[in-house]
């Protein structure tokens, strides 16, 4: 046989067989062993192993996008703390595409398995953690590992007899049956009718004879839950005094040469995205089902122990995370993972505050050799635990920071060191200095944000301690800025700030015309001189703006620990930041603090020449003519009705800050200072009945009874008819009150009741009736005047209505119904009037929520010229990046009169 026939033939041999193996089966017992291997060859190679590389990317990518901020606890998972996991959400959605591809292909491939574990790490990467447990639940209710293994062997074995029978049962059909052989069926169908008939009879004689007793009905039998087989010798775990867990020993891995199912793998990444959902308990169920299965593999149970960490952690339960993460550490398998884990463990320690076991834990994490920023927090941390822990003094731990700042591997963390030394100094009661060490910590800080946060709001929160809430705003304004949103300190800070806000405007408003009274009060000669020398001030500050000056705290000059701007790589020695530190620090050692100037050695250098570098000139000192003096005084007053308005301002922000005080930060003392200095400086003032109040009311929470009832007194003997007065004398007073509220509030409605029923006559007859009852400046008056100037449009016309509407702007302003009433006017075009409300009705819409429904993105464009299929491609090719599984569906229309509109 020639070479070409003979290669012809192993083609023709080649194609019979694939094709046998593509042909499409009814069963999956039905595919041959070669069928098999190459369902499951290609689903391997061509689907699940390619998605695998790209989930594989992915989380390496978000691991790199991560920052720790090693003052926090450290995350247990760095992929799952990102904030922004869409970086990676389109080739996380081209691996489940790859994956959803292979189980529609190969549905009886055994990767299908492996494929819907893909697609659940998939989701849970992209922190869908919705989708990844449906789909990890579908994994281990569909595929779970007793059905695998009967569907390889005892399965297929049943398949292939079944269909042996069945098969032959069909041949048996397709022949023509004799006369004979219909008989002996006859005969044998009839023999099984009766055997039937004579198993009923034997089973009715054991029935009870008399039918008239009430049968005895057993309750059903409890399903037994399924005994698990325990191991021979457990490892426990201590928690506590009181507490163990009992933990399997990993079973022996029998799937050298087969494949391995994804049951347990689903298991523990079904635990895991349950606890992201807050699922707790059942997370804790369910990994504590993996570790208590003697055959749990390895790897899964490594995996489990960490995630039961992380589950304790989540919880807050420190000691129990702190026992499972020993064991984690002990099982890790590589020095990445243990340095890691035993920070987190130290960390956690330090939250115990057991300081000797966590400076052992910080130990550990240097003795694994982490990279360098992980061994710099461990030695840090070692510092600071270090006499706490009893093995060394506060002053050998500063020592030891002191060495630290002295080592040029350390210049990019001098920030941290000093926040370090500022900690071990508060913890020594030395607030002075440890306030020091948090300057130079921001002084020496570069583009550490994380760092910057934790400092300001160390800042903030002495500044809070000490009662300057002027600073403390301040303070806590450059911490928001800088701090993670998702921080749990953040919301907690920001409404801190937020009552901080006004008690500040206070502050400021107190200090600003306290400043002018004083400057009004001096002398036309005092006052030039003040200007000038302000004057000079602002020149000086402009002309060191523009100086270059080393001394200047770097996190004044970025902002928000912004990165500094990307440049092209340089030999140039100025753009090292450490050889301009080293360079620095050798200058001082030897020349000292000098200022920037040219002929700096010179004994005789005059401070002129700090202004001649970069041809800055010297400033000219220039006497002020009289016009400038009076434009930089010109926020003072000049006569005595200037000075009345500036005490006025006084007293309303005094009262207000003492009021602000007790409500916002229940500071009843510095309540109680404020509005005794208001009274004692502006006796009389207009603020006098309300500052008694709180002052009653700040007294009684501070415990001072009879200074609480020395303003009850005061109160009674000259405001006794006023709501305060009928209050302390009435003790349902209040109640009393807003029962007469109410009554008012439902004669205001009966009223409205009969406009809407179109009764504008009696609706204003009622209206003008109910206003003549009220009292002072009632809520309730500008409410009845749009209700009266409503009805009069309706009975009178147009242009009674706009003047009635007109009189409402003009005698109500800064209210609800003064912009309602200008709204009206602007729209009114025809007769009818406009309901009140009407406005937020149409606002608001009777539209209910729901996530679930179909909904529409409208895209209006302004420009009626605008390439329309362009514009439909942007739109398309940002739903398939950003969200290609979602299924979204685009289409155009026109609107507009001429239809020329596109959306």
């Amino acid at each position: 046989m020639s070479f070409r026939s003979t290669n012809q033939l192993l083609l023709f041999t080649l194609f019979l067989v694939v094709l046998s193996a593509c042909t499409t089966q009814r069963r999956r017992g039905e595919l041959s062993t070669l069928g098999k291997a190459w369902h499951n060859t290609t689903a391997h190679y061509n689907g699940w192993f390619n998605a695998n590389e790209i989930v594989n990317e992915s989380t390496m990518l978000l691991n790199e996008q991560h920052e720790d901020n090693y003052n926090q606890l450290l995350p247990m998972y760095e992929y799952s703390e990102v904030k922004n996991p869409q970086i990676v959400a389109e080739q996380l959605d081209e691996a489940v595409r790859k994956v959803t591809v292979v189980m529609n292909l190969h549905p009886y491939s055994q990767w299908a398995d492996d494929c819907y574990l893909l697609a659940g790490k998939a989701f849970f990467l992209k922190q869908d953690y919705e989708g990844a447990e449906k789909t990890f639940r579908y994994l281990i209710n569909e595929y779970p590992p007793e059905e695998r293994e009967e569907s390889s062997n005892d399965r297929s074995n049943n398949r292939r007899n079944n269909d042996d029978r069945t098969a032959q049962a069909d041949e048996e059909e397709e022949r023509p049956r004799t006369p004979s052989q219909v008989q002996r069926d006859r005969k044998r169908y009839n023999r099984e009718v009766r055997r039937r008939r004579r198993q009923r009879e034997r089973g009715k004689e054991t029935e009870p004879s008399s039918r008239r007793e009430e049968p005895v009905v057993e309750a059903p039998a409890e399903t037994e839950p399924e005994a698990e087989p325990t191991p021979s010798a457990p490892t426990r775990v201590s928690l506590s005094d009181n507490t163990e867990i009992a933990m399997a020993e990993a079973g022996d891995d029998s799937y050298f040469l087969k494949h391995r199912p994804s049951y347990q793998e689903g298991l523990l990444w079904l635990g895991r995205a349950l606890i992201e959902r807050d699922n707790y308990e059942g997370a804790r169920r369910t990994l504590m089902q993996l570790l208590n299965n003697p055959g749990v593999f390895e790897d899964v149970q490594r995996e489990a122990v960490a995630a039961l960490a992380h589950l304790n952690i989540q919880q807050e339960d420190y000691a129990s995370a702190a026992n499972y993460l020993e064991q984690a550490i002990t099982l890790a398998n590589d020095r990445g993972t243990k340095a890691r884990f035993s920070y987190v463990q130290a960390q956690l320690y330090q939250q115990l505050g057991n300081s000797e076991a966590a400076y052992a834990a910080f130990e550990d994490v240097i003795r694994y050799h982490p990279d360098y920023t992980m061994e710099f927090g461990a030695r840090l941390n070692m510092a600071q635990n270090s006499y706490l822990a009893g093995i060394g003094s506060a002053e050998e731990a500063l020592a030891n920071l002191e060495k630290m700042l002295k080592d040029e591997k350390n210049d990019p963390y001098h920030d941290q060191i000093y926040y370090a030394m500022a900690n071990i100094a508060l913890k020594q009661g030395d607030k002075e200095a440890g306030i020091a060490y948090l300057q130079q910590s921001l002084e020496t800080s570069v583009s550490n944000a994380a760092q910057q946060a934790e400092t300001y709001y160390l800042l903030g929160t002495l500044s809070f301690e000490s009662e300057d809430y002027l600073a403390a705003k301040e303070y806590f304004d450059q911490t928001l800025s800088r701090m993670d949103t998702n921080d749990e300190r953040y919301r907690p800070t920001e409404r801190l700030r937020d009552n901080l806000v006004d008690i500040a405007e206070q502050l400021q408003t107190i200090t600003l015309q306290d400043s002018l009274l004083r400057i009004a009060a001096m002398s036309p000669e005092d006052q030039a001189a003040l200007a000038q020398r302000l004057k000079d001030e602002e020149v000086a500050a402009a002309q060191a703006a523009l100086q270059p000056n080393p001394a200047m705290p770097v996190h004044s000059m970025q902002r928000g620990g912004a990165q500094p701007a990307i440049r092209q790589e340089s030999n140039f020695f100025a753009y090292d930041d450490r050889a301009v530190r080293r360079g620095q620090r050798a200058f001082d050692s030897r020349w000292g603090d000098r200022p920037l100037q040219d002929n700096w050695r010179r004994s005789n250098a005059t401070g002129n020449d700090l202004f001649a570098e970069n041809g800055v000139e010297a400033p000219v000192v220039t006497l002020l003519t009289p016009e400038q003096i009076e434009q930089v005084l010109s926020a003072v007053p000049k006569d005595e009705a200037g000075k009345q308005s500036a005490e006025l301002l006084i007293k309303k922000a005094m009262y207000e800050l003492g009021r602000l005080y007790y409500e916002r930060l229940e500071n009843y003392n510095k309540s109680i200072e404020v509005l005794e200095d208001l009274n004692e400086r502006f006796p009389g003032n207009i603020h006098e009945l309300d500052s008694w109040y709180y002052l009653y009311l700040a007294h009684t929470a501070a415990g001072n009874n009879s200074e609480a009832n020395r303003y009850r007194d005061l109160i009674l003997d000259k405001y006794a008819t006023s709501n305060y007065g009928q209050i302390l004398q009435n003790p349902n007073y209040a109640q009393e009150y807003l029962d007469e509220e109410g009554r008012l509030n439902r004669q205001y409605d009966l009223a409205y009741q009969l406009f809407e029923d179109g009764q504008y006559g009696a609706a204003l007859q009622q209206a003008q009736q109910n206003v003549s009852g009220l009292r002072g400046q009632h809520p309730l008056k500008p409410k009845y005047a749009l209700l009266m100037a409503m009805c009069t449009g309706n009975t009178e016309g147009k242009e009674a209505y706009i003047s009635q509407l007109q009189q409402v702007v003009a005698t109500y302003p800064n209210t609800p119904e003064q912009t309602r009433a200008k709204e009206i006017i602007r729209l009114l075009g025809g007769a009818s009037a406009a309901l009140p409300g009407q406005a937020e009705e149409e606002a608001t819409g009777a539209f209910t929520t729901d996530p679930n429904g179909l909904h529409y993105v409208i895209i209006v464009f302004n420009d009626p010229d605008i390439d329309l299929n362009a514009a439909k491609i942007t739109v398309s090719d940002y739903n398939q990046t950003y969200h290609s599984l979602d299924r979204l569906r685009i289409s155009n229309v026109y609107l507009g009169e001429s239809n020329n509109i596109p959306v």
